[in-house]
């Protein structure tokens, strides 16, 4: 995959525009915060690809504690399995208060 083909096929994170309001529809070419666990919704987060190790790191802080986040990881997949890739996510997955901090890699094939 190129970096044109990624930036064009990811449609970033789908989620509420604050805590309480609706969800938007399910994208499947995004992110999708509905299907995971509310703990893990996002405070900030930044997605990057490189093309030439075809990884995606991603480095993501929660609102909440992370330590269960399973289904965060499925729908990782499950995204980026969407938009056709094939490679490694390297996640960083920490907790805005600091309690929590986890470094996994996930093959996506």
């Amino acid at each position: 995959m190129t970096e044109k083909e990624f930036d064009k096929k990811f449609h970033e994170v789908i989620g509420p525009t604050c805590r309480g309001a609706a969800y938007p529809e399910f994208d499947p070419a995004g992110i999708n915060e509905s299907k995971f666990e509310d703990a893990c919704r996002y405070k900030e987060y930044d997605v990057s690809f490189n093309e030439k190790h075809q990884t995606i790191k991603i480095d993501w802080k929660t609102q909440e504690d992370c330590s269960h986040h399973e289904k965060f990881v499925e729908e990782l997949v499950r995204c980026f399995k969407h938009i056709g890739f094939e490679g490694l996510i390297k996640l960083r997955l920490y907790d805005r208060n600091g309690c929590d901090d986890f470094y996994e890699e996930i093959a996506c094939c």
